[in-house]
């Protein structure tokens, strides 16, 4: 079983779709109480493009979709920050 991840053009092309989505997101009142959450959102829709185009392995690839679309490390990186690790 090869295990590698390789990123295809179909997943580069849902990166600002979801991105799109998310910008959505944004405008909806309760997005301060949910902001956190926004790169687990983005993995959430990225999983259910990646299925809707069937992709393959399209969990890793939402995954990746999602993380990319949402600057995902950013966050986790100013999270860290935020709690006191290096």
């Amino acid at each position: 079983m090869d295990d590698t991840i390789t990123l295809t053009p179909a997943m580069l092309a849902l990166v600002p779709t979801v991105a799109m989505f998310l910008q959505i997101l944004k405008k909806i009142p309760v997005y301060e109480m949910i902001k956190p959450y926004t790169p687990i959102i983005a993995c959430g829709i990225g999983i259910a493009a990646a299925y809707a185009t069937a992709l393959t392995n399209p969990i890793v690839a939402g995954i990746l979709i999602g993380v990319s679309a949402s600057a995902g490390y950013s966050q986790f990186k100013e999270v860290t920050k935020t709690n006191g690790a290096k």
